[in-house]
């Protein structure tokens, strides 16, 4: 019999690393893993935008400045990416 395994299983074994750090720049691999599986981040953990709670405002901010620096491809991903984050949050 095959075993199926629920998110809050995967969530649970899963390293969250330094996710509560202040600073997006600052995350370890780990937290920018955790991060991107949860669609905070781009796939590779790049440009990661938190929840609101405590730091998602300050990581929108800055990841909204992060998107002219991008080449022409990642920087229309970092564009889309930024804006489905605002949206979901209700961040106007």
């Amino acid at each position: 019999m095959r075993r199926v395994r629920t998110v809050s299983a995967l969530e649970a074994v899963m390293d969250k690393g330094d996710i509560d750090v202040p600073d997006a720049a600052d995350l370890d691999a780990a937290a920018r893993r955790y991060g991107a599986s949860k669609g905070w981040s781009l796939p590779d953990g790049g440009c990661p935008v938190r929840p609101p709670d405590p730091h998602g405002a300050e990581d929108l901010r800055r990841a909204i400045h992060a998107v002219g620096r991008g080449r022409r491809d990642p920087q229309d991903a970092i564009r889309r990416h930024v804006e489905e984050r605002r949206g979901r949050w209700g961040w106007g």
